[in-house]
This record gives structure tokens, sequence and C-alpha cells, in this order.
């Protein structure tokens, strides 16, 4: 214990007078975020394939990228077909009416909002728009229902396979928005859809 304590006590002293603080790894900390020591002469699909390919032969790796855990949620059973199941479409590609009437920002949401498509058998490209950044969006600009895919849903609808889709969808972007208000947009969504006898859900990413 005594020597963990000064080593804790060296590793303060250093951080309190804000000494360049190296790799986890070598310096014997543990933490995460981005590694800090990375061979960037190594161009990154490469790293990546070599990490991989250590990982499925087990063999030592370290991912560059260390992950925080997070609670384990169970996957939800769906108690009838989908012939009788309503759906609802989610994104987190900050898709929004053309105007952004709620001023939904590009980057660290604060907030979702959910938009009516009752009666619409697609998304019109002149009647919507993105507030998101960090991906092309062109190809959602020309077909909203690429990323909020309501032309399919409905045919779905149509042909019986699902019951109902619901008459909105619901739209955040997700790019640099903490775990911690995803957390809460994801229950606010949750309520509204059991409110509405919403059976389950189709989330779209970028």
């Amino acid at each position: 214990m005594r020597e963990v304590i000064k080593k804790i006590v060296n590793f303060s002293l250093r951080l309190v007078s804000k000494e360049p603080i190296g790799d986890g790894k070598k310096e014997g900390y543990h933490g995460s975020g981005p590694a800090v020591e990375i061979d960037y002469s190594i161009p990154a699909p490469k790293r990546a394939i070599e990490m991989l390919l250590a990982k499925y032969y087990n063999r030592p790796y370290r991912t560059e990228v260390v992950m925080p855990n997070h609670e384990k949620i169970p996957v939800p059973i769906l108690d009838k077909p989908f012939s009788k199941a309503k759906i609802a479409l989610v994104t987190d590609g900050g898709l929004v009416p053309k105007g952004n009437p709620d001023n939904m920002v590009v980057t660290n949401s604060t907030c979702f909002k959910y938009y009516s498509i009752e009666e619409k058998d697609k998304l019109s490209p002149e009647d919507y728009e993105v507030r998101h950044q960090g991906y092309n969006n062109a190809f959602v600009l020309e077909d909203p229902n690429r990323l909020v895919p309501v032309d399919a849903m409905r045919v779905l609808e149509k042909k019986g396979v699902i019951g109902s889709l619901f008459d909105s969808y619901f739209t955040t972007a997700g790019v640099m928005t903490p775990m911690e208000k995803g957390k809460k947009f994801g229950e606010g969504i949750a309520q509204i859809m059991k409110e509405h006898n919403v059976d389950a859900a189709i989330l779209t990413s970028t």
C-alpha cells in the first residue's frame, strides 16, 4: 500500500504542476478517452485492421479509444406479431422540417423533437432539411426517406406486414451529445411511445 500511495501522490503532484502526462499504459494509470501515443505514420485503416487481426488471433492489442462501461439494457421482447404492431421511426440524423421551426442545434443536442407524418406516403425533399454536423447529408437532402424511411414503411403498412406506422417521427442530432443527455432523450421518447401504444421503433443513424 505504501508504494502505491507514493505513486498516487507523485502522479497527483505532476497533475497539479501541469506536467505532460503520457499514455496510460506506459504511465501505469487506468483512464478512458483517446490513447495519448499513436503512431500516425501508420494509416488509420492499417492500424484498425492490425488491431482486428490481433483480436481475432488472441494476440495482445490496445484500442486507441477506450470506451466507458455502460449499463446493460435487456433486449425487449415484442409480444405480438409485426402485422399487429404499431411502429415508430426515430433518427439521430437531425432531419427537421424546412426552416428548422424549433431551432434544433447541429451538435451537442439539448433536446429531441417529433414531427407529424400523418397521411404522408413519403417525405418530400422540399419540406425537410438536416441539422447535424459530421456527415455528408447530400443524399438525405436529395431524399429524406433515406434517413427516415416513411415511404418504405407505408408500403409495409399497406401490405399488412406491420400493423401501422406511428403518425410522428422523432429526431435529434447525435453528434457530440453526451451519454447522459442521450439517455434522457431515450427515456422521453419511450414515454411518448408508451402513451401512444407504440410497440416497437426503428432507429436510423448517420
